[in-house]
């Protein structure tokens, strides 16, 4: 940059004044201010960027003027010189003059001179013989311009020489240099940042559960987080050219479907002996939106299993320590579950309803060695049997018009490594029992309309209300699989049997439900407390249960009263056999029988039918209009 000489006059004898103003003497010989020792490193570590970036350019500027009586100086934002390199003769003059490494060459300790007005000025400058405001330095002419990075000056350049040796392209020379140092700044600011990202990429990467894979449009392996690594068996950082057929062998499938612009989303895949994987594939697109590569997204499929256990509620609770007990009896079955809790064979917990026969079968799970894995119930009696099969061992995709894209695992898969929970195992269908039977001596289950063979690692305990041998008596349960489940029986004794449990149960049940009701717990006299301890409760445990909550809502009275009970029973199991003989017929009778109920029940309100129904309204006049119902004269 070149100014004008009555500019550059101006700015010089502004300097001047300046120097004055400080109080530099025109005769003094050497910088008012010089670091030493820790100061001066310290001052180094400060500006270690500048001077790593400057120091090469610095070298290649003087390789130009080598031996021609220069000295190059590199300053920071205020003057201090960081770096000096020159030929020896000029090097030995600059410090008789104190122009060493530490040394400031601001105004306020040197007066007018190229390095300090560069800064003050913010703009380059030479400054020649007597223009120097110290007469020490009138024997030399210095180009110098100033360093800047972020819009912020950072420090000086100078290029020093005998007055008689220099010409006004040095300046020039020393702009060029200074723009370098400026590029490369940027250069390596911008490289620190791309450097900092991919470490924080990558720990992010590393950090995640699934394994992540990024593959080339050649099927060339371009990189892996550290859980691919392990998945896949490859060396760490050692990827190199590396095809991903000779891992995943479905990898030209996926890459069919992505180049399609298909999705690859959630589909399970072998490719190694032991595991199973699910893997999504996501396309990488350039700037032109040009395919040039897919990231794989792999989890092991039990890895896959466990998460949705556990954000499905299939978990267990339950422990010993929440069963409520004071009797003998129960004393003996908590001591000799516990010690049968880590056995892998089959448990059979008999009872009638409402004992707690699941409460203990967790307890059990959660007191052994499965306890952080999978507890997984299904209640035999509670699915249709048609869909028993494909609950409990699964299914592939096609296996039957409506089966979800991909299949899906059964409850066997599900509960691998943990416990499943056959509740209700009595109302199980014969032909199912085969299969039961089957999966439990043979330790593997084939999916509906799958032709492979799936290991499974689970616990079986299995309950029920009914007496076994009687069904087996019976026909409707197979003796062999009877003896198959009851390798550990445990029978739950019902609440009448156990009185001494009683007193724990009420003061527990009064607690948590004024808890959960939010009021007080309330009195109850003694002449009710004998009626509650002389009944029998039926119903057991969960009918004690709801009894006491009835009460808390009462604040120690109740709607329902002890001698009543039993009759109140016999009116439900009543109700309970009609409402059975009510679904003894078709779908579509019983979906006919429903709608006239709710018809009736709303005063042939049709929005309000419709609602109950969940239908819309148009939906609701189709079905009347098939079963031939018509609101005005329904049968």
């Amino acid at each position: 940059m070149r100014y004008s000489e009555e500019f550059k006059k101006a700015i010089i004898k502004k300097s001047h004044m300046r120097s004055e103003l400080y109080g530099i003497e025109k005769e003094r010989v050497e910088p008012r201010k010089i670091l030493k020792g820790t100061e001066m490193s310290k001052a180094l570590q400060e500006n270690k960027g500048i001077i790593e970036v400057a120091t090469p350019i610095i070298g290649n500027l003087y390789d130009m003027v080598h031996n021609t009586g220069f000295l190059i100086i590199l300053t920071d934002r205020e003057g201090c010189i960081l770096k000096i390199m020159g030929d020896d003769n000029v090097l030995k003059a600059a410090e008789e003059l104190n122009m060493v490494t530490g040394a400031y060459m601001n105004e306020k300790s040197i007066g007018t001179n190229a390095m300090g007005t560069a800064i003050k000025e913010n703009m380059p400058i030479q400054i020649s013989a007597k223009e120097h405001f110290i007469q020490a330095y009138h024997r030399w002419t210095c180009s110098a311009a100033p360093i800047h990075f972020e819009n912020e000056i950072i420090g000086s350049l100078n290029l020093t020489g005998y007055s008689t040796e220099v010409h006004p392209h040095t300046l020039g020379m020393v702009v060029a240099a200074v723009q370098s140092i400026e590029r490369n700044l940027s250069h390596e600011k911008l490289q620190k940042e791309l450097v900092e990202a991919y470490l924080y990429m990558d720990s992010i990467v590393n950090s995640i559960s699934h394994g992540i894979v990024a593959v080339g449009m050649k099927g060339i392996i371009r990189h892996y987080n550290k859980t691919a690594q392990d998945m896949l068996h490859l060396e760490e950082k050692k990827h190199e050219h590396i095809n991903i057929n000779k891992i995943i062998s479905v990898w030209p499938d996926i890459y069919e479907k992505i180049s399609q612009g298909k999705s690859f989303m959630y589909e399970d895949v072998s490719f190694n002996k032991n595991n199973k994987y699910n893997i999504s594939a996501n396309p990488i697109f350039n700037n032109n939106k040009e395919l040039i590569g897919v990231v794989l997204i792999i989890n092991e499929i039990h890895a896959v299993m466990k998460l949705v256990n556990k954000y499905s509620n299939m978990i267990s609770k339950y422990t010993f320590d929440d069963l409520i007990y004071k009797s003998k009896i129960m004393k003996e079955i908590v001591e000799f579950s516990k010690g049968v809790a880590d056995s892998p064979s089959t448990i059979l917990i008999q009872g009638e309803s409402g004992t707690g026969k699941e409460v203990l079968a967790q307890a059990i799970h959660n007191h052994s060695s499965r306890a952080n894995n999978p507890f997984i119930v299904i209640n035999c009696g509670a699915i249709p049997k048609n869909l028993i099969e494909s609950e409990l061992f699964g299914y592939e995709e096609g296996a039957f018009t409506g089966a979800k894209r991909g299949g899906r695992p059964g409850k066997f898969e599900l509960a691998n490594g943990g416990t499943l929970f056959l509740d209700e195992i009595g109302e199980m269908p014969l032909d199912m029992q085969v299969n039961l039977l089957r999966v439990l001596q043979e330790a593997y289950i084939n999916r509906v309309g799958g032709d492979k063979y799936i290991p499974i690692d689970v616990k079986i305990i299995a309950a029920t209300n009914k007496n076994l041998i009687e069904e087996v008596n019976k026909g409707t349960f197979r003796e062999d699989l009877y003896y198959r489940l009851s390798v550990i029986p445990i029978m739950m004794p019902p609440l009448r049997e156990r009185k001494a449990d009683l007193q724990p149960l009420i003061e527990h049940f009064l607690r948590i439900k004024a808890r959960k009701l939010n009021k007080m717990i309330p009195y109850i006299s003694q002449e009710h407390l004998d009626e509650i301890y002389s009944y029998e409760w039926k119903g057991n445990v969960r009918e004690l249960e709801n009894y006491i909550e009835n009460i808390v809502n009462l604040d120690g009275k109740s709607t329902i009263k002890i001698k009543n009970i039993e009759e109140v029973d016999k009116n439900i199991t009543a109700r309970e056999v009609n409402n059975h003989n009510m679904y003894l017929c078709t779908l579509e009778e019983l979906e006919k029988k429903a709608i006239i109920s709710c018809l009736k029940e709303y005063d042939k309100n049709i929005s309000k039918t419709a609602k109950i129904l969940d239908i819309s309204r148009n939906t609701l006049y189709l079905k009347m209009k098939k079963y031939d119902i018509n609101k005005y004269n329904m049968s």
